[in-house]
């Protein structure tokens, strides 16, 4: 799956075109869907460790999106482990 331009966290910036665009590639492979999540999930991290960032005066804050950080942790490892052993191609 090539990254189709995001520059910053993916609520930002007119980026729904792109998760659009993303989503249209996932459809048309297994494949290609474990792509797009991985991607998703890539982008989701730096949008998080941003906000967290962002937040450090606010510690229910950094706890919430601490907790959705390991989340978006556990999802990316779930795609990536997936995507390689991926032997068939078929559409999902």
């Amino acid at each position: 799956m090539t990254d189709p331009g995001w520059s910053g966290p993916v609520a930002a910036r007119g980026s729904t075109g792109k998760l659009l665009t993303a989503i249209t590639v996932g459809q048309q492979s297994l494949t290609e869907a474990l792509g797009v999540g991985v991607l998703i999930e890539e982008k989701m991290k730096s949008s998080l460790v941003t906000a967290i960032d962002l937040s450090l005066a606010y510690p229910d804050l950094v706890q919430v999106y601490s907790s959705l950080l390991a989340a978006s942790d556990n999802h990316l490892e779930a795609f990536q482990r997936t995507l390689p052993t991926n032997e068939t191609d078929d559409a999902p």
